[in-house]
């Protein structure tokens, strides 16, 4: 079983945050793996309040502060193994296939 961290500054606009929930349904019902989110301490709060009031925590198991060793990341920002600016509908073909 895999892990797939996603780096918290893509969850917010400019992406679009039902894309991140199919990444994450993919992830977890499809390829089996945990869905982390990466986010500083002091806003998990605010990252959890706003994805459930979203309808989009469904998929996401955890969200931590540092990053799991051998974890694939999507992020924005370095390290990562699946850099994009943004989660959107024109990138998610190849997110799916890097993964």
């Amino acid at each position: 079983m895999g892990i797939v961290t996603i780096n918290g500054n893509l969850i917010f606009p400019p992406s679009e945050l039902l894309v991140v929930r199919d990444i994450t349904l993919y992830c977890n019902i499809f390829k089996k793996y945990s869905v982390l989110l990466h986010v500083d301490n002091q806003y998990k709060d605010l990252y959890y309040n706003y994805l459930k009031d979203h309808g989009c925590y469904d998929y996401i198991d955890e969200i931590v502060e540092e990053l799991e060793p051998g974890s694939r990341i999507i992020s924005d920002i370095s390290p990562y193994n699946i850099k994009v600016r943004k989660i959107w509908a024109g990138n998610l073909n190849r997110i799916l296939s890097s993964l």
